[in-house]
């Protein structure tokens, strides 16, 4: 159990960089979208449409950078997070194997353990 959260702990930082990055993508967006409006507004005028090119053209790749960062973040993420807990699982049945065979009704002894051992299943 201990391993297990040691090595879900070392992927936290890509849950935090796939969570994070999309919003800092959406900032942008908005930043880039206010500068859009704060240009029309300036100008004076809707009628070009290069006054918010520049603009809305920020809004997008930041929004695109965004996502750019968050899905394979998120996906590596999920990927060490299945593996961390396929890992666990094989660790549990191997360790149901070995106590079974040690404490079940057909308990095989460790070699070189006591003989008076409750190892037997009595």
């Amino acid at each position: 159990s201990r391993e297990m959260r040691l090595h879900l702990q070392r992927a936290y930082p890509l849950a935090v960089v796939a969570t994070i990055s999309p919003l800092l993508g959406l900032f942008g967006t908005v930043y880039g979208m206010i500068g859009a409006f704060e240009s029309v507004a300036l100008a004076g005028e809707m009628g070009d449409p290069s006054i918010m090119a520049a603009d809305i053209a920020y809004a997008l790749i930041t929004t695109a950078i965004g996502l750019v960062i968050a899905v394979p973040a998120l996906s590596a993420y999920h990927f060490f997070r299945i593996r961390t807990n396929m890992l666990a699982l094989g660790l549990e049945g191997q360790l149901s194997h070995v106590i079974s065979r040690w404490f079940g009704p057909n308990a095989v002894v460790p070699s070189g353990a006591p003989e008076n051992s409750s190892l037997k299943g009595e």
